[in-house]
């Protein structure tokens, strides 16, 4: 890979991510379950857009550290082994301690799914203990649109546990801009008036690639939830799709359209909670489904808890 400008690196180097990524993730579901409240459910379907937060404020305050931790011991190990000079100025001080979770061009926002269909601690934890819904998107047009040329970028993933692997991911990220960044930054490193500017542009690409990389690793503690993301990289002064919203009632989030491609959103169940799995509440989740154009599978979880049923309330 060659490039003149570190800019145009950035969606050379993003398209790479995303193709390594899908290429040694594990065996994608046919199925993958958002579990949420109720009045989340009724207002995906009015708006037909999903939230997405920012993944500053992810309910793991620790995931984006695990991972940030991580990526500051391989890139480390990187600078120790950088014998030429021209990968040694890859690696100043200031890319060893730069912060990048909020140094880097981008802002990830990401929507969480599983793989698993009524799992209890995940209808207890984020489903309103039990009172909510899981909401079945079909995998397939979910990476549909994530290969697409669409409006608004959509991502997506499946998390990764392993911490080998993990490595790996980012071993494979810097030996890429290595190999794009060391030959021009030995010949303009020479002829430049400022070499800590010049160094820092081409260090931009980088940073926003690994912060793409970071919401998708996760420690072995959280592996029981098969998570899977969707998620969309917001950069500022670039990215017209769609509009941050920030207030003292709900996360810093965005709305994201999974319905690009086909009109509407690619649900194809929708699972009720052990609190609320009873005959009324398929009839009125039904009601609210038909409503809004939707005919699909109404399931009733199954968990044999002693919770008070209670009719779902929209």
């Amino acid at each position: 890979m060659s490039a003149e400008q570190p800019e145009d690196l950035l969606s050379t180097f993003l398209a790479e991510t995303d193709r390594h990524w899908r290429d040694r993730q594990r065996p994608l579901p046919n199925i993958v379950y958002h579990y949420t409240s109720a009045s989340a459910l009724r207002a995906i379907l009015e708006s037909q857009r999903i939230w997405a937060t920012i993944t500053s404020e992810a309910n793991d305050t620790t995931e984006l550290s695990y991972a940030v931790d991580m990526w500051k011991t391989v890139i480390n190990r990187h600078a120790l082994a950088a014998a030429l000079p021209e990968y040694q100025a890859l690696y100043p001080p200031q890319a060893l301690t730069f912060d990048y979770l909020r140094g880097s061009k981008g802002t990830l926002f990401i929507s969480c799914f599983s793989g698993k269909q009524d799992d209890l601690p995940q209808w207890t934890r984020y489903a309103d203990n039990c009172k909510g819904v899981a909401i079945g998107f079909l995998t397939a047009e979910l990476v549909r649109l994530d290969r697409a040329s669409v409006r608004q970028n959509i991502g997506f993933f499946g998390i990764e546990y392993d911490e080998t692997r993990q490595c790996d991911s980012f071993d494979w990220l810097l030996n890429l801009w290595e190999r794009a960044a060391a030959p021009a930054l030995g010949l303009g490193l020479r002829h430049s008036t400022n070499p800590f500017l010049y160094i820092a542009r081409w260090f931009g690409p980088l940073a926003t690639s690994a912060l793409s990389l970071f919401p998708r690793m996760k420690t072995a503690f959280f592996q029981h939830e098969d998570e899977w993301r969707v998620a969309h990289l917001h950069i500022e002064g670039t990215d017209p799709c769609c509009d941050v919203h920030s207030n003292d009632h709900s996360k810093t989030h965005v709305e994201l359209d999974l319905g690009q491609l086909k009109g509407k959103l690619p649900i194809v169940s929708v699972w009720l909670g052990p609190s609320i799995a009873n005959d009324d509440s398929v009839a009125l989740t039904r009601q609210l489904l038909e409503n809004h154009g939707y005919r699909v599978p109404i399931e009733c979880s199954r968990g044999p808890l002693r919770v008070a049923q209670r009719v779902v309330e929209f």
